[in-house]
């Protein structure tokens, strides 16, 4: 260790100090990104001015600090370092560094939520490895494609994606990543139900993990085969498994054992072995991950349900949807705080960085609903001139027929008086006498058209008061989630503003579930989104407006769109939306 910290020392010399061959350093870095990440992003953060470097030199430190950022499990705020590599790598002969560098973009694009853009970058860095016949990258670039497409729900596309990194692990002769690519092959299968195939691959990870003795791979497949295990009704299988996982050196962390206590408790449970399962589920009574209590309270109540002792069976459920309120008011914020944080970012231009950074959706959402508001405003008050225009012309032309009718008159008057008796005098005195008739309807119809037109002006002054408040509130709080939390109410025209903001944040979350439920109106998609962003019933019908009853006859109504609807208990909806 210390021979490594003096090695680090030395690199961070060269970098500030006597400041010699570029190119050096630049590989120095390589080494110290291979054995301590930690140390490379340091070493690579110190180059004062990177840019002033040759072009190339400078494409190789945008690629190696992107890579040191990602392997130190740092946060990436902005793709534009890589993106430098990427440019500059695409018109260099070497194809293997444009390779890593396309592969080092998917990995920061997926960081980013970009998920398509990601998909384009590791298939691009696929297709170029294989010409290098470097099998390792393309090993990795299958696996986090498999990643992506289970997160996107396309199943079909995952397996063969992880069957593919299966093969490319072979290739390669590593048996760590065979062990993980056989453990990635039986999720594959896991997610067709393929239960006997899922458990032949997983055991095949098991055993290549137990003989290169790699505790993390062998974690992982015994403790994903315990799933299938669980899931094809094998149960004591499972508990076999889960029991191997808790024996295994201690990983140092808590949370780990923990969960698998908390599997262990509750397949007990279901083998109907209350006794051991209250036992196992004890061990996690101070758990300190609150999603693992909210789990554990669950269990709990399930175990006392099935034992029939309501009352505790009712008050670990009362914990439990104490958790839950936690967790949602505990996320809500996390995700206000995160979008705020990350359109902040974007909206910085370091010294380093002097190259345009891509507006985050966030500002999009804000600038897109600032627009959709000031053009309703607008579009509200070219009505209303219109209407008080109609309002006008109406007034005039009543004006001009009571001014006519009353002109008629006078000539009847004076017609009835000069010569009663004379028979063309009488004829002009009855047509005179029809032309006001038909004038007096004429003013009745104008009349009622204003009469109309009067509530249609109080209509667009109600909306176009209501737009001016939604133009203040938007320039007060340009986040659409933290203008919900601070006025604690919405409007129907901010409803667009939260789809695209859930979708940037979950993963086309709304577009995902018009593609799998077409039926499914904004009504309900607004009452999805809020429950996704951890806002509970209460909540809800407070932010729409609405009673908690008719909320809740709402959402009933809107299960019927899921075909498994009438086998969720009490949460499991909300659940099922929250894990979509």
């Amino acid at each position: 260790m210390s021979f490594r910290i003096l090695y680090f020392v030395l690199a961070l010399y060269l970098f500030t100090g006597c400041n010699p061959d570029v190119k050096m350093q630049l590989e120095e870095a390589k080494v110290l990104l291979e054995e301590n990440p930690d140390s490379a992003y340091l070493y690579l953060q110190s180059v004062e001015r990177p840019e002033r470097y040759k072009e190339t030199d400078y494409a190789m430190w945008c690629l190696l600090m992107a890579q040191a950022i990602d392997k130190s499990y740092r946060e990436h705020i902005s793709d534009s370092l890589i993106h430098v590599a990427v440019r500059y790598f695409s018109k260099q002969p070497d194809s293997s560094l444009f390779a890593t560098a396309l592969y080092t973009q998917g990995c920061v694009e997926k960081e980013l939520g970009k998920n398509e853009e990601a998909v384009q970058s590791f298939m691009k860095a696929l297709d170029i490895a294989k010409e290098e016949n470097d099998y390792k990258l393309q090993y990795e670039a299958a696996v986090q494609l498999g990643h992506l497409y289970v997160y996107m729900g396309l199943s079909d596309k995952a397996f063969i994606s992880y069957k593919q990194a299966l093969h490319f692990a072979k290739l390669s002769g590593d048996s760590i990543s065979t062990a993980y690519a056989y453990a990635y092959l039986g999720r594959g299968y896991g997610i067709w139900k393929d239960w006997n195939k899922a458990i032949d691959a997983y055991n095949q990870s098991v055993i290549i993990s137990e003989q290169i003795s790699s505790i993390p791979a062998l974690r992982l497949g015994l403790g994903e085969l315990a799933t299938i295990y669980n899931h094809a009704g094998r149960f004591q299988k499972s508990f076999d498994c889960l029991k191997r996982v808790l024996a295994l050196p201690d990983d140092s962390l808590l949370d780990s054992r923990e969960i698998t206590y908390l599997h262990i408790g509750d397949l007990l449970r279901l083998m109907g072995r209350c006794d051991s399962a209250a036992s196992y589920l004890e061990n996690n009574q101070d758990a300190m991950n609150i999603y693992t209590r909210r789990d554990l309270y669950q269990c709990f109540y399930y175990l006392y349900e099935k034992r029939q002792n309501y009352i505790k069976s009712v008050a670990y459920n009362n914990l439990y949807w104490q958790c839950n309120d936690s967790i949602r008011k505990m996320e809500r914020k996390k995700a206000i705080a995160e979008v705020e944080r990350k359109y902040n970012n974007e909206k910085l231009i370091t010294e380093k960085q002097h190259f345009q950074l891509k507006v985050y959706a966030g500002a999009v959402v804000a600038l897109l609903a600032l627009l959709g508001i000031t053009l309703g405003y607008a579009h509200k008050k070219r009505i209303l001139v219109r209407l008080y225009k109609e309002l006008e012309d109406i007034k005039g032309q009543i004006a001009e027929n009571e001014k006519r009718t009353s002109y008629y008159q006078q000539e009847i008057a004076r017609l009835s008086v000069e010569a009663s008796d004379k028979e063309q005098i009488l004829q002009n005195k009855r047509e005179l006498e029809s032309e006001i008739q038909s004038l007096s309807l004429r003013n009745q119809e104008l009349k009622q058209q204003q009469a109309k037109i009067f509530v249609r002006l109080n209509k667009y002054q109600e909306e176009i008061v209501r737009y001016k408040k939604l133009e203040e509130r938007k320039e007060l709080y340009p986040n659409i989630l933290t203008r919900i939390e601070k006025n604690r109410s919405m409007d129907e025209a901010e409803w667009e503003e939260v789809f695209v903001m859930v979708d940037a944040i979950h993963n086309r979350f709304t577009k995902r579930l018009k593609t799998n439920y077409p039926s499914l109106n904004n009504k309900e998609l607004i009452i999805f989104c809020l429950l996704k962003l951890g806002y509970g019933r209460k909540d809800i019908s407070e932010i729409l407006d609405v009673s908690e009853e008719a909320l809740q006859k709402r959402i009933q109504r809107s299960k019927a769109h899921f075909p498994d609807h009438s086998k969720w208990k009490k949460g499991e909806f909300e659940q099922f939306i929250k894990s979509f």
